[in-house]
Formats: C-alpha cells, sequence, structure tokens
C-alpha cells in the first residue's frame, strides 16, 4: 500500500543529547527519518508535506481498505495543515467524492492536536475533564465527615490521573500560561477539599501540609522526566527516541520544531541533571528520588486532621534554572483517523 512519502526528519543520537544541553549539530552528522504514518489499533494518522500528497496517500488508504471489506469513516475522518504554507483556506480534499472536514483541532489517542501546534486546548480540555471527575465524587470531597486520608486517594487515584494525561509531552516551562492554569485550578480544588476559600487567608503552603497533597507543578515535572529517560534509554529505531532534537529540514539553525526538546532542556537544568545520567536507569532513578524526595514522605493517617501542626515540612532541593524561549512545533500536513 502506497501511503507516499511521508516526511523527512533530521536527527539521531548525537542531535538528541546536544539538543539537551541546548547546544547544535552539524547538519552533514544528522541522520535523516522518514515519516509516513501512526498506527494505533483502528486509528491512523497520515503525515505528508504537500496538500496534494496527503489526498493521494488517503485515496490509496481508501482504496485498499476496500479491497478488503474495510470502509473508512468520512465522519471521524478529519484534515490539518499545521504548515499553512501552500495551503489556502479554501482548499478541500474529496474521497470517492465525500468531502474530508477540516479542522482546527482534533482529539487523537486522548490529546488535542491543532493547527498552532500548541498544547494550551489540550490543558483545558483536561481541566474540564477534570471537573467532571470531580462532580462525579462531589457528594464524597464535601462531606465533612470524610477523613482527609480518603479525600488525598480519591484525588490521586480518581482526579489527578484524568488532569494531566499526556502530561509528558506537554512542551511546558515554569512561567509558561499553561502551568499556570494547571496550579490555580489544582489549588482551587485543594482549598475545596479543606472547606475554605481564598478569605480565610490560607496559605498554599499550609494547603499542601494539611490535605498532604504535592504542588502539581512538581508532579509532572517528575513524569515528564521519567519519560524523558525512558526515551533516552530507547534503541535509535524507536520513532519516540528518533523526534529528539530532530529538525524537519537539515539545517541545524531550524528549531521550529523543538519546543518539547527545549522544555526539557530547561528542565533538567533546572534540576541539575546531567544528559548521562539516563544511560543507567538505577542511577537515574536515584537521581530524581532524591530530587522529588519530599513527595514520597507518607502521613500517616492522624495527620491528615486539621490539627497537624507537627508535620515535617518537605525537604526539597535547590537547585539554579535558566530559562528558554518557547518554540513553536514544526508545521506539517497531517490527516487524522
Amino acid at each position: 500500500m502506497d501511503l507516499g512519502e511521508g516526511t523527512t526528519l533530521f536527527g539521531g543520537e548525537r542531535a538528541a543529547r546536544r539538543a539537551l544541553r541546548f547546544q547544535g549539530i552539524a547538519a552533514e552528522k544528522r541522520r535523516a527519518y522518514r515519516f509516513r504514518e501512526l498506527l494505533f489499533a483502528d486509528d491512523i494518522a497520515l503525515v505528508a508535506e504537500t496538500l496534494e500528497k496527503l489526498k493521494s496517500a488517503l485515496q490509496n488508504l481508501t482504496d485498499t481498505f476496500s479491497r478488503y471489506g474495510l470502509k473508512v469513516s468520512i465522519d471521524k475522518t478529519k484534515w490539518q495543515a499545521l504548515d499553512h504554507r501552500g495551503v489556502k483556506s479554501t482548499d478541500k480534499i474529496l474521497i470517492n467524492g465525500e468531502q474530508i472536514k477540516r479542522v482546527d483541532e482534533f482529539v487523537y489517542l486522548g490529546s488535542v492536536f491543532n493547527e498552532r501546534g500548541t498544547i494550551m486546548s489540550d490543558v483545558k480540555r483536561r481541566i474540564r475533564l477534570a471537573n467532571d471527575a470531580m462532580r462525579r465524587v462531589r457528594k464524597i470531597i464535601h462531606n465533612k465527615a470524610t477523613p482527609m486520608g480518603l479525600k488525598r486517594k480519591i484525588l490521586m487515584t480518581f482526579i489527578y490521573p484524568t488532569l494531566t494525561y499526556g502530561c509528558e509531552t506537554w512542551p511546558m516551562y515554569k512561567t509558561g500560561k499553561e502551568i499556570a492554569e494547571l496550579k490555580k485550578w489544582w489549588h482551587q480544588r485543594l482549598r475545596n477539599f479543606l472547606g475554605v476559600t481564598t478569605w480565610d487567608h490560607y496559605t498554599m503552603e499550609e494547603i499542601f501540609k494539611r490535605t498532604g497533597a504535592q504542588p502539581i507543578e512538581k508532579l509532572i515535572d517528575e513524569r515528564r522526566l521519567r519519560y524523558l529517560g525512558h526515551m533516552m534509554r530507547y534503541p535509535q529505531q524507536r520513532p519516540t527516541k528518533r523526534v529528539i532534537g530532530a529538525s524537519a529540514r537539515s539545517d541545524p539553525q531550524d528549531r521550529k520544531n523543538h519546543g518539547w526538546t527545549r522544555a526539557m532542556s530547561a528542565q533538567i537544568r533546572q534540576y541539575g541533571i546531567k544528559v548521562k545520567h539516563f544511560k543507567d536507569k538505577d542511577k537515574y532513578r536515584r537521581v530524581l528520588s532524591r530530587i522529588f524526595r519530599d513527595r514520597r514522605k507518607t502521613l500517616r493517617p492522624d495527620q491528615f486532621s486539621d490539627d497537624s501542626e507537627n508535620e515535617s515540612q518537605p525537604e526539597g532541593d535547590t537547585v539554579s534554572s535558566e530559562d528558554s524561549s518557547d518554540s513553536e512545533s514544526e508545521s506539517q500536513g497531517r490527516v487524522n483517523n
């Protein structure tokens, strides 16, 4: 089945490591990788560099399916133009005479992709879903007789996973709008757990102490860093490994799609992590354990009461950070099915 040429990324092991150190690499030292599609069960995403190539790939896919008695759902099939160069607002894609709808946003495998290559729409969707999850357990949460320990378990096993699904791939910075939205929502929910408002003048340090919860940015940071360690230990054949530090052009100065890599580069500098730490899985785990050890300090049930004034303060590592500027994701044409 001919799905076209797809798109080409230029990267490799050295490009990945140097990108995380915020260093460049010569074009001739980059390896070229071809991407044509993303497959997950019956969810298929086709990638092409031009609209005509995308039309051809989708038509070939539809024709091949029909020969085996399969049918592409036109209603569920959408297309996006992540690079608007050469693509007009009036352009259409027709499959067997039926028009494929162009969308600005599309949910693929639980995450929102948009034509701007940003994550704010995905973050807002996760917040809406977390609000729905909160409403389903509101009677337990707002019941003053519910122990704080049980509330915290509900928070971490039911609410938190819904809020942060897919956060490992979010290109976020500690001063970005996305993390500010998440922190605002998280702080409001923790106040609800305690039955207090901003007028009660509780500091967030006090609220974290009394609920036994952790700052949402720390929880997300740990997950992102763990995922980065897994990716860096992947063999080079894995597509996820190939895209770290890769560029859509051979020019090493083309950094448009380095949003996630730049964000992770800033984060490992923030926590004092070295790229060499990724090689040894056990050593990397110990490094993360030292950084986030305050999260692993479990509180006894009696320490979740409102009178728990003797809880020890979490000990965090003091690290320096250097903020790097955000960058847009490299634009490519893509169709989602």
